[in-house]
């Protein structure tokens, strides 16, 4: 890792009243598996706002609230064949009431309208085992569960 630059991200654990926990899938990329709201922190940004606004782009919905910062790792991940070393910031997001139970959302990756990505958004019981997330995602969302 030596001279290696960490790309920084973020992920947000949005949870509702209920306790329950948002998630999606990339319905057209069933192999990405089930995840949390995450993306990358602009430059000169704050971890916190990039957690929401990854959040805001993601679900399609605005209103969500920092609740507190979960922890802080270097993770290396590999997707779709290149390897990336990413300092991930983890934050506990509160939803805003009124989310519908599943709804599809997504974002764009270029200028054309071919390039959207959808994301098919639903909540999951956060004490189901297996806990449907992706190793380093469920290792860091059960110690937060176990905390609160």
């Amino acid at each position: 890792m030596t001279g290696e630059v960490a790309r920084p991200k973020v992920s947000a654990f949005v949870t509702r009243a209920d306790g329950r926990l948002l998630v999606f899938s990339h319905s057209e990329s069933p192999d990405a598996g089930i995840q949390v709201p995450a993306g990358g922190i602009e430059p000169g940004e704050d971890p916190a706002a990039a957690a929401i606004r990854e959040t805001e782009e993601e679900s399609g919905f605005t209103g969500f609230t920092v609740e507190r910062f979960v922890d802080r790792r270097l993770i290396r991940e590999q997707r779709h064949g290149r390897t990336e070393l990413h300092d991930r910031w983890f934050f506990r997001l509160i939803a805003p009431d009124g989310l519908p139970e599943q709804w599809r959302h997504g974002e764009g990756t270029g200028p054309d309208a071919d390039d959207w990505i959808p994301f098919d958004f639903f909540w999951i019981d956060p004490d189901a085992e297996p806990l449907p997330l992706t190793p380093d995602h469920a290792e860091v969302f059960r110690r937060l569960r176990d905390q609160s």
